[in-house]
């Protein structure tokens, strides 16, 4: 299952990666052409006229770079005719590099007969650049009588209705793929950090310390196993080859190091190496007292040794 959810964030996340790379490079490439509009007239629905009262919409589709769009839009209606609410500005079609915008507005006739034609003002705006006014003609259209004329409304009484932006539609997808890329993140397996060499000796020290203080070793196991850490720590932590060393060989070592063991931890080393020795070699037997005695001088060996950058980090 974990594998299955590291595969999918990946996915998602090159998903989404892959989407703002390919808008990115749209973009830019819209930068480079011409900003140039085609439609001289704006096209009626319903194209057969209208009765009197009676709303018809003059729309008009313009293909744009993507890095355009349409600002303020003025509407001369026909005479005849008037506005019914603000023109409505969309965009409906995406294609690489560029959009189509449609511009529509909605006209109520007052007076039957024939309209003259109106005219459609626009502003195509570039970021960085002066906007670029153009303008399409609203076709004449005929107007029909129709029973109770005389009740006719006024457009301005009527209520308008407000669409939702549909430019804005193409961000979900987009929103959902990084939100659910984002949740993935966060709940993906952590790997743990991995520990010093003073933090595993710190945590060696500590589970021979609670099976030294629970008797579960015998003294010569447990003194034994304690040499063999600090000869494993002096090793890791001072890079000194002490593991093969006999006591007296590596108290020439220590002597030969200068400062670089604490002057209070000297004899110690000393003494508990060369017990070492006489364990290993000998067959002495340790007793309790010298197991627990060097248990806890090892302790403060390895505190008072602990790495400069150890102490940062806590």
């Amino acid at each position: 299952m974990k594998k299955f959810l590291r595969i999918l964030s990946a996915v998602l996340c090159a998903a989404v990666a892959a989407a703002v790379l390919l808008f990115a490079a749209a973009y830019l490439v819209s930068r480079k052409q011409a900003v140039e509009v085609t439609e001289e007239a704006a096209k009626l629905v319903p194209g057969s006229g209208a009765g009197l009262g009676e709303d018809v919409a003059a729309e008009i589709d313009i293909p744009l770079p993507l890095c355009c769009g349409v600002g303020s839009v003025t509407v001369t209606p026909p005479p005849g005719t008037v506005v019914s609410g603000s023109p409505l500005v969309t965009w409906h079609k995406l294609r690489f590099a560029k959009r189509n915008w449609r511009i529509r507005t909605v006209l109520r006739p007052v007076r039957p007969g024939r309209t003259a034609a109106g005219k459609l003002q626009f502003e195509v705006r570039r970021g960085g650049e002066a906007p670029k006014v153009f303008s399409a003609a609203i076709p004449e259209f005929d107007v029909r009588e129709t029973a109770g004329a005389d009740k006719l409304e006024l457009a301005s009484a009527v209520e308008v209705r407000k669409d939702f932006p549909r430019r804005l539609l193409w961000l979900l997808p987009l929103a959902v793929l990084a939100a659910a890329g984002l949740v993935l993140f966060l709940k993906r397996p952590r790997r743990d950090r991995e520990l010093t060499e003073w933090e595993k000796t710190v945590r060696e020290f500590a589970d021979l310390k609670k099976q030294i203080s629970s008797g579960a070793l015998p003294p010569d196991r447990a003194f034994i196993g304690l040499v063999e850490l600090m000869r494993r720590y002096l090793e890791r932590r001072f890079g000194l080859p002490v593991t093969r060393r006999t006591a007296q060989e590596f108290v020439t070592i220590m002597d030969r190091c200068g400062n670089r063991f604490p002057a209070e931890s000297r004899p110690f080393l000393r003494e508990f190496l060369t017990s070492a020795d006489l364990v290993k070699f000998a067959k002495v037997v340790p007793e309790t007292s010298l197991v627990s005695r060097s248990a806890e001088n090892a302790e403060l060996f390895i505190t008072h040794t602990r790495p400069e950058s150890e102490v940062k980090n806590v």
